[in-house]
Formats: structure tokens, C-alpha cells, sequence
């Protein structure tokens, strides 16, 4: 295939040269072209050329569409064969082109070719990377948005397009999880989006830094999976510090090499000292005596940010996720998880620990210390940071046995409950957050006649979203007035050191609520005076009349009034 590049409209003599490769014989030849404009107009049009700046020994990214000027971009195939020093693989659903240099490259890489066509009318356009330079990760950082190309377009270095995480990888991704039975293995995964010339190479290297040499871990095919493979590493003593796990897979169609590396912290953890373990981005503390035998621990990268933020709308990711895994201890004292980088919404970041049993992200704190965010760190499992920038959400509320509920979602940091306030016709009243109920919660004591009452309810939850719900509610309707006296049983029960006890009174009327022992011996005084119509609801803190602590044992709470005796019985244990 020969393609011409610069040439103006007309009629021009092209030279072509073919040399054998082995004996360096040559031969020249002519070709007579006419170059006229498309029939189209020139429909397709790309960026004639650009630098590029893409780095060694790993995958680099480039949005093919960033290169049209005009055309449909839905209908674009594109096409290219890389050169003498980078491979490229196109993937033509997402438009997007991954090049890596050859093994050891640095520096100049001459120039690319990528050719468009759109599938409809047929028309072609050109565009060239010209420079092509491979940098190291430091080298091409540095260059990013430094020069621009003589058109004008800036300086492309291979980053991936705003709309892809990060931590994307690219088409060979190497995944480690933690063996479900057998804790002192680890699975080493191998996944390819692309189909490979024979199965992958997998090398594990302990101690980064040393001569030592990767020892090849042999991989089985995953059944009913394509292009999948998987691994075992044994945890043992011999495996100690940063732990290099490498694949290295050739594709079938173009030849292209795709490498992914995934680097480990692997830490022998007793029960008398303190221990820690961490990489650039993690660190984990535990006191003495946190874990409930000696034991390996493995600090394993596991989760893109692409991934992570497929749990929910409510949080949005801001690290990978981390498995902190040990060979069988548990944790029985708490310490702390750091994160050293929390990005730009630090107020808003927290540490999470992923919850198997619920399916959710449970918020272990958001404490900024030295640059970075730490949460309590309860027991080993996948930890990562979290963005929660979304207030919580109400529901409507519903009247049961006396109690106002309202249903709150709030998946983040939780509630801080020094933010409630219920408000009932512009005056404030005391309500409660029940945090395994996931609901606010309002006992009214007084009685309301029949209409609309304005209700509101302000809440925030610990990253500082607020939310303000109002509604008018005919609370004379949700709560009747009490027809009869009623004396509840207390709660809990049995109890140390306080009880909560309730009562209702139909209407205005002397009360008289006090505790007995079972000889009959009043022991507390609770109430004794005119209460109006209502629900009531008051606590006894164990404590005589006196101020002593009662006894062990069974008493008596009886509710007195003209014509009304009502008695129940209360145990309380020390």
C-alpha cells in the first residue's frame, strides 16, 4: 500500500525505491499520479500532523477523535500499523488508539500514521504523529503541555482522556485476590481484551531494587472465561517486603506486546509489637496486641476508580481500593488506615471499608493528618477513599405506636447528629436518630387537635450536606388522642444502669408514677403531679430517693390515678 502525504492537486512524479533486506540490491521506479479533490468535497478532514509523547515500557492512550476537524465521528474505522519501535492496537468501539514502545526504546520513534475512513461515504483522511518521542514516566511528564506542534495543536503525550480514570489500565490487566478458603494463597489473575498468541507470561520478582530474578508462576485458563488466566502464590516467610508480580502477553492478530505489573507489600506481623505496612499511597498502623495471632500480611492493590464507582450514585471515588489481607489473624484492637493523597475535596473524603454482608461501603472516618486522610481500621478487607457530596435523603414519614418515623438514606459518612432539629409550628421539639433503623425518630408528648401542622427537619450528614425537609402534616390524625390510661412495659429490660418507661394519660388529671421493691417499699418517685392529656416518656437512672444505687433484683412501676392503678415489673442487673 503506498500512501502519498503533502502532495499538491495535480499531476506529479512519484519515486519508489524497493531494497532486499539481505543483500542491500536496490531498484528505483516511477509512478505517474494525478491528485484531484475528493468527489465529496472533503467531508473528512483530520490534523495533518502532531507530536507525540508516549511513555516507556507501558501502555499509553491517545482519543483517536481528538484528531478530526471535520467529519461524522460515529462512522470513523481508523487504521494504522505503528513502526519499527511502537506498537499500536486500535480498538475501533471506543476510538482509541494504545501504543507501547519495544522493550528497552528510548527516545526518537520517527513518525505514525493513523488513516480514517467513514464507513458510509467511503472517504479517507490522514493525520501524522510527527515527532514520535518515548520518554521515561518522568521524562514525558514534564514535557506534557510544554511545546506545540508548527499548526498549532498542542503537544499530545499519550494521557488518558479526561473521561477515563486514572487508574485505567491498559489491554492486559494483572488482578490479585485473596483465596477464600486457603488464606495463605493468593489467585494472580491475567484478563486480556484481546486475543493472545499463545497464553500469557507471568513472573513474580521479590525485593524491587535487587538482582534477584522473577520466578515464573504457571497459569491455567479460567473456564467458561475468554482470554482469562489464572495463578497461585504462596504467602510464606520467603516471600517478604515488595513483591513484583509482571504478565507479559503477545496479540494474535497484530504482534503487539502488552505488559501490566502490579507491585505488593507483603509484612510478617506479630501479637507483642506494633506493626505497619505500606506503599506510596496506603499505610496501615496497628497497636501491640491488635492481632489475635502472628501472621503475614499483604497490602494488595485491587480496584480502578472506574470500578469503584459503579457501587452507587451516592459516592464517588477518589483512590483505588486496597485488600489488606492476613494469612488467618484477626484484628481484636483497632489502629488506623491513612491514605496520602485525598485530592482537592478533602473535606468532603473519607476512608471506607467495603461491607460483604450488606453490599456496601461503610464510612471508618475522615481525619486529615500530615496531607493525607485516615479512618479506624477494625479488621482486615478492602479499604479505599470515597467523595460524599450528596445530602441525605428523606422519605415520608409514618405514624407507628406513637412514634413519628422518617426514613433517611444517607450511603456516606453518616449522620451527625448534632445537626437534627425538628421543628413543629416554628417551635423546636426533641427527636432522636436511630442509626440502625436508618430513620429519624419523634415521640410528640402533647395531644394535637385535628389539621395541618407545619413540619420541618434540617439534617446534615458528617461531610457537611445538608438537606431541609418540610411538610404539612395533620398530626392530630396521625396521633389521636389517647382513649384510656396506658402504662408501657419499660425498655430495655432487663436493664443496667437506666431504663426508659412510658405512659398515657386521656386527659388532665393528678398522676402518680413511682417505683416499689417487692416488699412493697416505695424506692423512687418518678412523677407526682397534674399532667395534661398526652404520651409521656422519662427514664430511671437505678437511683433511689436518696441518690443510692438500688439493688440487684425485681421492682414494681405502678401508674396511679382518681379510679386507675396500673403495675408492671422491671429487673434490673448489675
Amino acid at each position: 500500500e503506498l500512501i502519498l502525504f503533502g502532495a499538491a492537486r495535480g499531476r506529479s512524479l512519484v519515486t519508489v525505491t524497493a531494497t532486499d533486506s539481505e543483500t542491500n540490491f536496490s531498484v528505483q521506479g516511477y509512478i505517474d499520479v494525478t491528485i484531484t479533490p475528493a468527489a465529496t468535497g472533503g467531508s473528512l478532514e483530520l490534523i495533518k500532523t502532531f507530536p507525540l509523547v508516549i511513555k516507556a515500557n507501558r501502555d499509553t492512550t491517545i482519543d483517536l477523535t481528538t484528531l478530526v476537524v471535520r467529519g461524522s465521528v460515529p462512522r470513523l474505522l481508523w487504521f494504522t500499523g505503528g513502526n519499527e519501535y511502537v506498537g499500536v492496537e486500535v480498538d475501533q468501539a471506543d476510538q482509541t488508539a494504545i501504543l507501547r514502545s519495544f522493550a528497552g526504546f528510548v527516545g526518537n520513534a520517527g513518525s505514525i500514521t493513523f488513516r480514517a475512513e467513514d464507513s458510509d461515504t467511503g472517504d479517507q483522511a490522514f493525520s501524522v504523529a510527527s515527532p514520535v518521542t518515548v520518554a521515561s514516566s518522568a521524562s514525558a511528564a514534564n514535557s506534557s503541555g510544554s511545546s506545540s506542534s508548527p499548526t498549532g495543536s498542542s503537544e499530545l503525550t499519550g494521557e488518558l482522556p479526561n473521561s477515563v480514570s486514572p487508574f485505567t489500565r491498559g489491554l492486559l490487566k494483572v488482578s490479585v485476590v485473596a483465596n477464600p478458603v486457603l488464606p495463605n494463597f493468593l489467585d494472580v489473575f491475567v484478563i486480556s481484551q484481546k486475543s493472545l498468541l499463545g497464553e500469557p507470561v507471568l513472573g513474580v520478582t521479590i525485593g524491587i531494587g535487587t538482582e534477584t530474578k522473577p520466578v515464573a508462576i504457571p497459569l491455567e485458563p479460567v473456564e467458561e472465561a475468554l482470554n482469562v488466566w489464572v495463578g497461585d502464590l504462596s504467602i510464606s516467610d520467603a516471600i517478604v517486603g515488595r513483591v513484583q508480580i509482571s504478565a507479559t502477553g503477545i496479540t494474535e492478530n497484530t504482534r503487539v506486546a502488552l505488559t501490566d505489573t502490579l507491585n505488593l507489600e507483603i509484612e510478617a506481623a506479630g501479637v507483642q509489637a506494633t506493626f505497619s505496612i505500606s506503599n506510596p499511597d496506603v499505610a496501615v498502623d496497628l497497636p501491640k496486641q491488635a492481632l489475635s495471632k502472628s501472621a503475614l500480611v499483604a497490602l494488595i492493590p485491587d480496584g480502578a476508580t472506574t470500578e469503584l464507582n459503579s457501587v452507587g450514585t451516592f459516592l464517588r471515588a477518589a483512590s483505588r481500593a486496597y485488600t489488606v489481607h492476613s494469612t488467618g489473624a484477626e484484628v481484636n484492637r483497632s489502629g488506623e488506615i491513612r491514605f496520602s493523597n485525598p485530592g482537592s475535596r478533602a473535606e468532603k473524603t473519607g476512608v471506607y471499608r467495603w461491607n460483604g454482608r450488606d453490599q456496601e461501603w461503610d464510612f471508618m472516618g475522615s481525619k486529615l493528618t500530615n496531607g493525607g486522610i485516615s479512618g479506624t481500621f477494625t479488621s482486615f478487607g478492602r479499604y479505599a477513599l470515597f467523595v460524599d457530596d450528596h445530602s441525605p435523603q428523606l422519605g415520608n414519614p409514618k405514624a407507628i405506636e406513637g412514634v413519628l418515623s422518617i426514613p433517611v438514606a444517607e450511603i456516606g459518612t453518616g449522620i451527625d447528629v448534632r445537626s437534627l432539629r425538628l421543628v413543629v409550628d416554628g417551635s423546636a421539639v426533641r427527636t432522636s436518630y436511630d442509626h440502625a433503623g436508618k430513620r429519624v425518630v419523634w415521640r410528640p408528648e402533647q395531644v394535637f387537635e385535628p389539621g395541618n401542622r407545619e413540619v420541618r427537619l434540617e439534617l446534615s450528614d458528617l461531610a457537611g450536606n445538608s438537606t431541609i425537609w418540610e411538610r404539612q402534616l395533620d398530626l392530630g390524625k396521625m396521633f389521636p388522642r389517647p382513649s384510656r390510661f396506658v402504662l408501657h412495659q419499660n425498655f430495655p429490660n432487663p436493664f443496667n444502669p437506666e431504663t426508659v418507661i412510658r405512659f398515657e394519660v386521656p386527659k388532665a388529671a393528678q398522676v402518680r408514677l413511682a417505683i416499689y421493691n417487692l416488699l412493697g417499699q416505695r424506692v423512687r418517685q418518678l412523677v407526682g403531679e397534674s399532667l395534661a392529656a398526652g404520651r409521656y416518656t422519662l427514664s430511671w437512672d437505678g437511683l433511689d430517693d436518696s441518690g443510692c444505687q438500688a439493688a440487684t433484683g425485681m421492682y414494681l412501676y405502678r401508674l396511679e390515678s382518681p379510679n386507675v392503678v396500673l403495675t408492671k415489673k422491671m429487673l434490673l442487673l448489675k
